[in-house]
Order: structure tokens, then C-alpha cells, then sequence
């Protein structure tokens, strides 16, 4: 049987929800296209090193990277692909990307204010690494 108060605060807690962020009739998209823009990091590249790769990270379209291994240990430099990403922003200066790669999946998310990135990688067999580095703006 419910506690009374406890009913009661279920009731108030419903009575003062938040909007749903699914709908997105209830969002105010000034702002969301304002931070879009901020964060529009199409055109520019970033180098960063994690594990003794160095990787280059082109940001050739809105929704697509083009990433290089740089130097790597295991006689891989020069290895590079192009994937679909997808992008999503925090705050300015910060926004995650996220995609699939033939050796696993990659969440990063950049924070270029701090120049910091934050590499979060599931290799296919499903071991996880995450690690937390430096990025410089290598862009032209």
C-alpha cells in the first residue's frame, strides 16, 4: 500500500515535469542552431597522440572525418579512412563525435576551449580503452 506522502510527492513531481526533449516543439532551436555554429568545426583539423599512435583528424563535411594514423607503433602510419560520424554539441567549445570504423566503434568527445580530447574506443571484440590527451589545431 503507498504512504500517503509519498503518493503525494509522485503527484507534484508529475504535476511539474520538465518538457519531453523528444518533442521537439517544446525546445527553442535559436539556441541549438547558435551552438551548431559555434562549434561548426567543418574544414579544420586536429592531431592529437594516445598510445603511441599520433592520429590526424580531418573534418571534411558536417557529418563525415577523414583520420590518419599519423605515427603508430605497429607499422601502420600512413593508414587512414574516411567515416560517416555523427555530431553532436554539449556546450561551446565542446561537442562529441561518434562512429564506426572496421576495428570498432569511437566516441570522442572534444572540448577545443581546453584543447583536450577524450578518446573512448570498443574494439569489436569488445574491449574498451579510454584515455584523455592533448589536441592541437593543425589546420591550414
Amino acid at each position: 500500500m503507498f504512504k500517503p506522502a509519498l503518493l503525494s510527492a509522485a503527484l507534484l513531481a508529475a504535476a511539474v515535469a520538465v518538457p519531453d526533449p523528444a518533442n521537439a516543439a517544446d525546445q527553442d532551436t535559436s539556441w541549438s542552431a547558435e551552438l551548431s555554429a559555434i562549434n561548426d568545426v567543418t574544414g579544420k583539423s586536429f592531431e592529437y597522440a594516445v598510445s603511441g599512435y599520433r592520429i590526424r583528424m580531418d573534418f571534411i563535411a558536417p557529418d563525415r572525418i577523414r583520420w590518419t594514423r599519423v605515427e603508430a607503433p605497429d607499422g601502420t602510419a600512413g593508414t587512414s579512412g574516411e567515416e560517416e560520424i555523427v555530431h553532436t554539441d554539449l556546450r561551446p567549445g565542446v561537442f562529441v563525435v561518434a562512429f564506426t570504423e572496421a576495428d570498432g566503434n569511437v566516441v570522442d568527445v572534444f572540448d577545443i576551449q581546453r584543447n583536450r580530447l577524450f578518446v573512448n574506443y570498443i574494439t569489436n571484440d569488445g574491449t574498451r580503452f579510454h584515455s584523455e590527451t592533448v589536441i592541437e589545431d593543425v589546420s591550414q
